[in-house]
């Protein structure tokens, strides 16, 4: 055939080619304007069924924060998996606080550091390196976590080996935090049988994200700080403290 025959050849096979290309395009665009009525039928479909969620999902927290009312409500949503942990606004919109934390896997360390609007530290937690318990006690990952709020109250957040749903002991003030279901996500701090605070994580939304809502409003920073280290280690967010 030699080198022009064979040319020649591979060109026809191209032309060829290229008119199957194209009659595939033409097809394609007819069945398009065909199919358009159908296509913009679905695409409405699935708009009417994600806006009908939203107003679900919106009737939903409406519901549950009226059930809330008299209550001091903060929302608590991850922001990112580096540094900048939460942002944590009230119940207008108006950021509070920020988070920032770290956990080094290998040196064991852990904190979270609560900023206000200011980007003044005005609470912290850290994971006490070594954390001890008696001989008898044998706990899978136990875990001693000392807050501070500045100006100043210091406690202990400590995991508790129970056989009902109590999983932290909070030193001195004898409070305890239960789960309140077996999934996760709800917490209940609890003072002698007082809920001092709960902690829901809310479904529904872009990011993880929580309402702590609760009466008192001399312990927020401390409530928040404890129902924080909470999350972070129960609910393998960023910054997990196990």
């Amino acid at each position: 055939m030699g080198i022009i025959g064979k040319a020649v050849e591979n060109a026809a096979k191209s032309l060829l080619k290229d008119a199957a290309i194209a009659a595939s395009v033409e097809a394609v665009e007819k069945a398009g304007k065909k199919t358009k009525p159908m296509r913009d039928a679905f695409g409405n479909a699935v708009d009417k069924t994600l806006k009908d969620r939203e107003i679900r999902h919106q009737q939903m927290e409406e519901e549950y924060l009226a059930g809330l009312r008299g209550n001091i409500c903060l929302f608590i949503q991850v922001t990112g998996y580096s540094g900048d942990l939460f942002c944590i606004t009230d119940y207008n919109g108006r950021i509070k606080y920020c988070v920032k934390g770290s956990y080094g896997r290998r040196s064991g360390k852990a904190t979270l550091q609560l900023m206000d609007v200011n980007k003044a530290i005005i609470a912290s937690v850290k994971k006490v390196f070594l954390s001890l318990r008696a001989p008898v006690i044998h706990e899978f990952r136990p875990g001693d976590y000392e807050i501070k709020t500045y100006g100043g109250r210091t406690v202990t957040l400590k995991t508790k080996m129970t056989s009902n749903r109590e999983r932290y002991y909070v030193e001195p003030y004898g409070w305890v935090v239960a789960k309140d279901n077996l999934m996760g996500g709800e917490y209940t701090l609890i003072d002698r049988g007082y809920k001092v605070a709960h902690i829901s994580r809310r479904r529904g939304y872009e990011k993880p994200t929580y309402i702590l809502s609760f009466q008192n409003g001399q312990l927020e920073l401390m409530a928040l700080m404890i129902m924080l280290t909470v999350i972070c280690r129960e609910d393998y967010l960023p910054g997990n403290f196990s």
